[in-house]
């Protein structure tokens, strides 16, 4: 059996929606020697399309064969195809591409998950960035690209490959990053946000939930564990958009989202994608500013009234004081794990009744996933005012200090 799928649009949103809406179900590929052709027409190709359609192709059954026609297309569409990576990893169903071709202004499609590296991931775009624009903020650049990443762990499972692309359009940076995972909608029905799951049982809009920021789903907690809250990820990406008055696109189930210019947009799609890609157009001639996006998140969610002072906690007097170095674990701190190993480590060693001094000079990434889990559990799990006696953050940037702070402050206040 051989399917044709015609790609006309690989631009985001109108594109995306479409390819969706054409994609074959995996429910009508069962039959044997199934074949199906993406045959691209004579348009220009936008990496955007291209990683999505990537995604879904690992997807399929394995007996499936996927095969490009490019026969259409002009020579630059052709090799954008094969420069980016995509023919290898559509035709031969590789997780990632076996020689990757790197040019001013354009990155090619990178993996996120399963073993590959999201640190590799983003330094790639980056480094292209920073060589082909010298006026982008790169640590709220940074920031960005490792949320979205970080998204991709949480809603894939590791189940499958994510993958994230990057390119220059003239003075605009379009940035797209998709998984096959359950997607944001299951990811809170799944979830332990009681609040999330009414509103949506009520017609709200979980991708809308999401980017309002304190509802962004995380796993619903075990029996013994810490209390499940709620991280910054996609609020502090989709401030980071508005302030830059660049778009922020969201496709996940079926529907999809776009904010631009501080407006939202809500559309339904023809046919549900389990997963979820995010789209977004920076504009390099505007900034991306952390600390303005930190203060916004401050007000909106902490209130005199939401902020609860308990009773001086006794505690004995530290037997030392002893110093932790979180460079010791790298400059950029993007990945769950690592916050993990952290606070274990911190952990352990307040354990033996010392104080510690956490030195955060020669940090020059950190995550707010990263910061939450391993500082804000840490302040959760001991009180706070047991961790501010028994912990001291000390140098370091003034926005990683912030942000850690940020953090620390909502766990305790969520509580």
């Amino acid at each position: 059996m051989t399917i044709t799928v015609n790609i006309t649009d690989t631009t985001i949103p109108s594109g995306i929606a479409s390819i969706i809406k054409d994609l074959p179900d995996t429910k009508d590929l069962t039959a044997d020697n199934v074949e199906i052709i993406l045959s691209f027409g004579d348009a220009y190709i936008y990496h955007t399309g291209l990683i999505f359609l990537a995604t879904w192709r690992k997807t399929l059954p394995s007996h499936v064969k996927v095969v490009i026609d490019d026969t259409r297309c002009q020579e630059e569409a052709r090799r954008v195809i094969t420069k980016s990576g995509f023919r290898e990893l559509i035709e031969n169903n590789t997780e990632a591409p076996s020689n990757v071709n790197y040019y001013p202004g354009k990155v090619p499609l990178q993996p996120v998950v399963r073993g590959y590296s999201t640190e590799l991931a983003i330094n790639n775009i980056c480094k292209i960035f920073e060589t082909s624009v010298g006026q982008l903020d790169m640590k709220a650049f940074r920031t960005l690209l490792s949320e979205l990443c970080e998204n991709v762990y949480a809603h894939s499972k590791f189940e499958t490959p994510g993958y994230i692309s990057a390119s220059l359009h003239a003075d605009k940076c379009e940035i797209a990053i998709v998984d096959s995972g359950i997607g944001i909608l299951n990811s809170y029905l799944e979830g332990s946000n009681d609040e999330a799951k009414t509103r949506i049982s009520h017609g709200a809009s979980a991708i809308a939930l999401a980017i309002d920021g304190w509802v962004s789903s995380k796993p619903a907690r075990l029996l013994g564990s810490l209390n499940t809250h709620y991280g910054y990820g996609l609020r502090i990406v989709r401030g980071l958009v508005e302030k830059n008055r660049g778009r922020l696109t969201i496709a996940s189930g079926k529907e999809i989202v776009t904010v631009e210019r501080y407006q939202k947009n809500r559309g339904n799609l023809e046919k549900s994608w389990n997963g979820t890609f995010v789209g977004l157009m920076i504009d390099l001639q505007n900034p991306l500013s952390l600390e303005e996006v930190f203060d916004e998140i401050d007000k909106e969610t902490f209130s005199p009234q939401q902020t609860k002072k308990s009773k001086p906690v006794a505690t004995e007097q530290p037997l030392q004081e002893m110093e932790f170095v979180v460079a010791n674990y790298g400059n950029q701190l993007l990945t769950r794990e690592l916050g993990i190993a952290i606070r274990a480590d911190l952990a352990t060693i307040l354990s033996s009744g010392a104080r510690v001094k956490v030195v955060l000079d020669g940090i020059d990434d950190i995550t707010p996933s990263v910061a939450d889990e391993c500082f804000g559990k840490l302040a959760e799990s001991m009180g706070s005012d047991k961790f501010n006696q028994m912990v001291i953050l000390a140098g370091g940037q003034s926005l990683v200090q912030r942000l850690i702070n940020l953090v620390i402050k909502n766990r305790i206040s969520a509580k």
